[in-house]
């Protein structure tokens, strides 16, 4: 993004002389509370349906999948902070 003549280290050190600390940042929550909800509300509602009833149906979750293990986004923030 930015195009400084420093080092990873000197960049890093930099920050947390100034207060901030290197944590994983925070994600937000998958399923909001209305949306639990209405997955309560559905599932007692389709209970009875049949393998025909679901046939029917077009599955559209939306999944991600990371190939690589450090895929957590990291935030610099001052210290007790969250």
């Amino acid at each position: 993004m930015f195009q400084l003549d420093i080092s990873e280290s000197t960049m890093r050190r930099r920050l947390r002389k100034a207060g901030l600390n290197s944590c994983i940042a925070a994600q937000k929550p998958y399923l909001t509370d209305r949306q639990k909800r209405q997955r309560l509300e559905f599932a007692p509602a389709h209970e009875q349906w049949s393998v025909t009833d679901w046939g029917e149906v077009v599955f559209t979750d939306e999944s991600t999948f990371c190939s690589k293990l450090d895929q957590q986004r990291k935030a610099w923030r001052p210290y007790n902070c969250r």
